[in-house]
């Protein structure tokens, strides 16, 4: 279905040209030191002017109190970031490295099991370089060398190994090689459509690991490739069988089994499935002692960062005062973090993870005003804001939405102003840009609430592209980590307006609005919201619920597989950290929409609650180091 493009900003101009700028010339009258102090005086005056009261009747999201103890939060004092610990893993990091060097010449299979390991572990993007030239030597030896003869004669052992060939299949395409779904021709009935029954075996595990990468290795089909399509129900048939009849010997390999078929490894967090399979991989026989410390360590060093991260990022917080002068928005300061944890991972990119939780907690706030509290006639006037930027005209707004106007405002300048000093590029007309058209499109679903209206499926995503918040978050993973950062490079973060040729940043945004909707719109409708994708098409194709959530699952499906070829094939303005975050992006909504809220209802949630507290901050217990604190979350 062609989409046809709409317009959510009609008066919105966009930024006048821009190349890179020196700061003595005209920065479209952008003056930092005096805009930041002027910009800080009226936030101030905003607050002081808030009060509790409100003579008209408001809606409420109900949301609960916040799950978490904050004197806890700030009394953490993790071991992991001394000196001795960071020694130890330095020291490991090495062994690891060196042990991937050894396996040159190895069987094929050792290798890959290797890297496999270490995804599944958490720890590969610390031997990226290492796994990229083994996974390129192999790549040429099957590939290249054989002219891109895949039946070659050459590679018979590996052509009748479903496991292996799974297996590389699907680490070859993650990280990047063209590998075309032909490869597992060979694995067909004689009629060449369907995989053949007798891969099933009888109660082998051997069958069941090589049914379960096959099974892996379907999500990383693009669209139109039904050879993956068959692998993946052929893989997921039997081995929800094999589960219930009991048939997996192997305890470990079982729960992989379960929790894959829940949500499969290419959609999933590493880091919180890293959370279970470091402690599980000690179990095992074959376990690497120096493997399995480093792993363990470098997620409690990881951790120990993200703790010391989340105490600035708090204290920012704090002197927002949204707890106190917004209280019908969501206080969720620790799952806003977490999620920009999930999508900006690399260690050093503390800046980068604290400027997206940031992002977060505004959208949030913002996204809270129009859905459950401003009046429709306040959210006009408030959209206006955003559109004309200018301080002095917010006098005849209530009070609550200055604060959140000028706090949005604040960021914009703070975020900008750091920029222009590294890169002497001013950003502040594209954050502005994406969030005049953030409220644009809420200020849409607005409209339609407040008229009864269902808009149509096309419709409703072409909005929810904006309404995701996924463009404006993900612009704060973009213009910091960009270099050089220019008006060609600005300017192409926009391509996810582009609902025809639609880009990385527009699937990622697809994806992050239905799962959301397919998670949290029966709560959302109970409380009075607009219709999401769920209600949309059950109204517009006469189906029952049950019917329409199938739908937006076979959606999902399709956006995944047009994100993997973005990601594979399209993508040639982004780097590839913006890239990971990207996909980490999509993983991230998957994670914290898989048992509910992941934002909004995480106090109801002891399951959410667990993930969270496990990623963030229990440690993993090492049993080499002899060290391990935690902490929990209140009832």
């Amino acid at each position: 279905m062609t989409m046809a493009a709409i317009t959510l900003c009609p008066n919105f101009a966009s930024p006048s040209p821009s190349p890179n700028i020196i700061i003595a010339k005209n920065l479209f009258n952008f003056k930092p030191p005096r805009l930041i102090s002027t910009i800080n005086n009226a936030f101030l005056k905003a607050r002081c002017k808030a009060t509790a009261t409100d003579a008209q009747t408001r809606r409420s999201g109900n949301y609960e109190k916040s799950p978490w103890d904050f004197d806890s939060i700030h009394s953490l004092n993790s071991p992991y970031t001394e000196e001795r610990y960071l020694a130890r893993a330095s020291e490991l990091q090495l062994k690891v490295k060196q042990l991937l060097l050894d396996l040159e010449g190895s069987p094929k299979q050792l290798q890959l099991d290797f890297i496999d390991d270490l995804h599944r572990l958490g720890i590969s993007s610390n031997f990226r370089d290492q796994i990229i030239d083994i996974l390129t030597s192999l790549y040429h030896h099957k590939y290249v060398n054989n002219n891109n003869n895949i039946n070659s004669d050459n590679d018979n052992d590996a052509k009748m190994d479903l496991y292996s060939t799974a297996l590389e299949f699907r680490l070859l395409r993650l990280y990047g090689f063209s590998v075309p779904q032909e490869v597992f021709d060979c694995f067909k009935a004689s009629d060449h459509v369907e995989f053949d029954p007798n891969l099933l075996g009888d109660h082998d595990d051997t069958h069941t690991k090589s049914l379960l990468q096959l099974y892996e290795a379907s999500f990383l089909s693009k669209p139109g490739e039904t050879t993956l399509d068959s692998a993946r129900e052929f893989g997921n048939k039997f081995l929800q069988k094999k589960l219930v009849d009991g048939t997996i010997n192997d305890q470990h390999l079982s729960e992989m089994v379960r929790r894959e078929l829940e949500l499969p490894l290419h959609w999933t967090i590493e880091k919180g499935y890293a959370r279970w399979f470091i402690p599980a991989y000690e179990t095992r026989a074959d376990m690497n002692r120096d493997v399995h410390e480093f792993a363990a360590l470098h997620y409690n060093i990881i951790q120990a960062t993200y703790q010391q991260e989340f105490k600035d990022f708090s204290m920012w917080w704090r002197n927002l005062g949204f707890a106190e002068k917004l209280p019908f928005v969501r206080n969720r300061l620790v799952e806003s973090f977490m999620w920009a944890l999930l999508v900006v991972q690399p260690r050093d990119m503390g800046y980068t993870r604290i400027l997206y939780a940031k992002a977060v907690i505004c959208i949030t706030s913002v996204d809270d005003i129009f859905d459950v509290y401003g009046s429709f006639d306040e959210l006009k006037l408030f959209a206006e804001a955003f559109q004309r930027w200018d301080l002095d005209s917010i006098n005849h707004l209530p009070d609550y939405m200055q604060i959140a106007y000028i706090a949005v405002n604040k960021l914009i300048i703070d975020t900008s102003y750091d920029i222009l000093k590294k890169q002497r590029f001013n950003a502040i007309p594209y954050f502005r840009r994406v969030w005049s058209e953030l409220v644009g499109a809420y200020l849409k679903e607005a409209e339609w609430y407040h008229s009864g209206h269902t808009p149509s499926m096309e419709d409703y995503i072409n909005n929810g592209v904006t309404s995701s918040g996924a463009p404006l978050a993900m612009s704060h993973a973009y213009f910091p980590i960009m270099n050089p950062l220019d008006k060609e490079t600005a300017d192409a973060y926009f391509n996810y307006r582009d609902l025809v040729n639609r880009d990385l940043v527009n699937r990622c945004a697809v994806l992050v609005r239905i799962i959301n909707d397919i998670s949290t719109s029966p709560v959302e409708m109970e409380r009075g919201d607009v219709p999401k994708s769920v209600e949309c098409y059950m109204t517009e194709a006469g189906v029952s619920r049950k019917e329409a959530e199938e739908k937006i699952w076979q959606l999902i499906d399709e956006a995944w597989k047009e994100l993997n070829q973005e990601a594979q094939d399209g993508d040639f303005y982004h780097p590839q950290h913006f890239i990971d975050a990207v996909l980490e992006c999509v993983r991230a909504t998957h994670f914290c929409y898989r048992f509910g809220d992941g934002l909004g209802g995480v106090a109801k949630s002891k399951i959410i609650k667990e993930m969270i507290a496990d990623i963030f901050f229990n440690p993993i217990p090492c049993t080499h180091t002899g060290t391990s604190t935690s902490i929990t979350c209140s009832n």
